[in-house]
């Protein structure tokens, strides 16, 4: 089976806010409370705890700040199956290295993930345990999550390292090599038996306004085909939907052409993926008639 999108047209929506944090150890898992502040500036995991079920919607409840970095991620995981219920929240920085300031701080992506309860930006999260994951790059990131129904404010800090790493994977097709109309790139991952999420932004660095002429994620079970056609450039090569059918695990936006300055422009995809236990290659591609100052590709891996 092959898992291919494409978008012409859409809009992303950049949305705004603030974030902080102390240990809780993990035999003690931190209370969540109805003002629940998250930060760090390394990528830290730590238990907490969801005293009830709350309703969250990922862009009237969440707020996310982080100055720097090509990407940086909250995620909060259920204890449990790989798909257990999740929230992932995702700041795509589009700046060029580990530790550059992002072109909108406050910006924000997410998925919630709960079976029966969500439309894949709001739902309900059921009381429990659960893992609160920060994913940094090079700088600092605070998340606020306003959960409805409960009470008090808490501030909590991942101490505990994180499995997570952002990357800028090697493009897989650049014509003309430098300024590439014609651009796709991907990574491949090792995804543990306790699952794990993957953020993928593949961007352009434009000098005038235009849509772009192609764009879409491109994802395989297993590594990436390594035959004539490019793994993740249009038509994807026969990549064959590693995440399972009927779990909606995933968020995408794109493309959008937004002005970052004077004759500057951003067009970008992005796309978000839960992820069962197994090797998984994930990438895109961003194809473009007009002039194009840099492209990029980004990538964020978790594991739970």
């Amino acid at each position: 089976m092959r898992r291919h999108r494409r978008s012409l047209g859409a809009a992303l929506l950049i949305a705004a806010s603030v974030l902080t944090t102390p240990a809780w150890g993990a035999a003690s898992p931190a209370p969540l409370a109805g003002t629940t502040v998250a930060a760090g500036s390394r990528s830290a995991v730590v238990a907490v705890r969801l005293p009830r079920a709350v309703t969250l919607d990922v862009f009237a409840d969440v707020t996310m700040h982080a100055p720097r970095g090509r990407m940086s991620a909250l995620v909060l995981k259920k204890d449990g199956a790989w798909n257990a219920p999740y929230v992932m929240v995702v700041n795509t920085g589009y700046c060029a290295k580990s530790g550059c300031v992002t072109a909108f701080p406050n910006g924000k992506l997410g998925h919630i993930w709960a079976p029966g309860t969500t439309n894949g930006t709001s739902g309900v999260l059921p009381a429990g345990n659960y893992r609160l994951y920060l994913v940094t790059d090079g700088g600092s990131v605070t998340v606020t999550l306003k959960l409805r129904g409960l009470s008090g404010s808490r501030r909590i800090t991942p101490r505990t390292p994180a499995r997570a790493s952002v990357s800028a994977p090697r493009p897989t097709v650049a014509e003309p090599a430098v300024s590439p109309a014609l651009f796709a790139g991907g990574g491949t991952h090792r995804t543990p038996a306790s699952g794990g999420v993957n953020a993928t932004a593949v961007w352009k660095d434009v000098p005038a306004f235009g849509p772009p002429s192609a764009v879409g994620m491109c994802d395989y079970a297993g590594p990436a085909p390594a035959g004539s056609l490019p793994a993740y450039q249009l038509p994807c090569a026969g990549g064959n939907g590693d995440v399972p059918p009927g779990v909606p695990s995933q968020f995408s936006s794109g493309p959008t052409t937004t002005p970052i300055g004077p004759g500057r422009f951003l067009s970008a995809i992005n796309a978000g993926y839960l992820l069962p236990q197994g090797t998984h290659s994930i990438g895109g591609y961003h194809n473009t008639a007009g002039p194009v100052t840099a492209a990029y590709v980004h990538q964020l891996w978790l594991d739970f």
